[in-house]
């Protein structure tokens, strides 16, 4: 038997409607598609405009805010204010048949940011600022532009990751060690979370609470003008205030992977313990076996810094939740 399909009036109704789509899918692919912009965000073009008036040593707290307005995040004690801005681009999609046909409507989401350093007498001492695109289509890689950024002012940064778009407040492994030097012994201990290799779990959760997007990686996916495509990883570490006593840290099941991992440990007050996350990639050979991706996990808890956290930057900030005291001592 040749084909298959309903015989109506004469006609093979079936085949000819698969016929039909298949010469439509040609018709689209070899006709293309463009974009025809219906809207233009200006927050990123504006950015060195904002920031032109903006002079280390010469401009303060106050008239940056004056200039940029009301900061998204901000703290006396870590001497920084972050602003952003959002817009979208908006544009319809297009079929070039012998004539013009729109197909569907896309909009890219742009943030823009400006990240200010200040001295001790409130005088701006570096600034950095850029943009992101595509932030509310994890899955859609944007039309124009980056979606992960990393701006750096001195010790201090600021990062948006590609794919999960987490947003976080860092600083340097030399300030990381200097503030922690400063923590006085009081009624809480302190866990220090990392992880040892680039691979790094994104959820985290401590005492059967919810989940939390820590400690993570800086993942950023970029395209160079020259082409290609560029993937850049930083690990960094998270800091948690528990109280004293038993505690469990554990990386939630993911519908992705296999990775599972826990650990239960014991803390006093003033202590200053770390958790060094490791992941190992499973049997590769039978992957072809599983759904899910085959990775293993550990953690384990020690009083000593692990060599792989020398030189890692330490979150201060992340997804909306201060990690440290904001304006520690008031």
């Amino acid at each position: 038997m040749v084909g298959s399909g309903r015989v109506s009036g004469g006609r093979v109704v079936g085949n000819a409607r698969r016929t039909l789509g298949f010469a439509a899918a040609v018709a689209f692919v070899l006709s293309g598609c463009v974009d025809v912009p219906l809207q233009k965000t200006e927050v990123e073009t504006a950015l060195p405009q904002q920031t032109a008036a903006i002079l280390v040593g010469q401009t303060n707290r106050a008239q940056v805010r004056e200039q940029l307005g009301v900061p998204w995040i901000t703290s006396e004690y870590w001497h920084f204010d972050l602003f952003r801005t959002s817009g979208k681009n908006v544009a319809a999609g297009v079929v070039l048949l012998p004539w013009p046909v729109p197909f569907g409507v896309s909009s890219d989401q742009v943030r823009a940011y400006v990240l200010v350093d200040y001295d001790a007498n409130g005088m701006v001492s570096a600034v950095d600022s850029g943009a992101t695109h595509g932030e509310d289509s994890s899955w859609q890689v944007p039309a124009e532009g980056d979606d992960s950024i990393l701006l750096m002012v001195g010790d201090r940064g600021f990062a948006v990751e590609s794919s999960s778009h987490t947003p976080s407040v860092l600083i340097s492994a030399a300030r990381r060690d200097e503030y922690l030097s400063t923590l006085q012994p009081g009624g809480t201990c302190t866990v220090i979370v990392g992880c040892k290799q680039d691979q790094c779990g994104n959820a985290l959760v401590v005492d059967g609470g919810a989940a939390r997007p820590l400690p993570g990686a800086l993942l950023r996916i970029r395209r160079p003008a020259t082409g290609g495509i560029e993937v850049l990883t930083q690990t960094w570490l998270a800091p948690l205030t528990l109280q004293p006593g038993h505690h469990r840290l554990e990386i939630p099941q993911n519908p992705h992977t296999t990775l599972e991992a826990s650990a239960e440990f014991s803390c006093h007050a003033g202590d200053r313990l770390y958790a060094a996350i490791e992941i190992r990639p499973g049997d590769t050979s039978q992957a072809w076996r599983h759904w899910k991706t085959q990775v293993h996990g550990s953690i384990q808890v020690s009083a000593d810094m692990p060599e792989a956290f020398r030189e890692q930057p330490m979150l201060i900030w992340r997804a909306g939740e201060w990690l440290v005291p904001q304006e520690p001592g008031r």
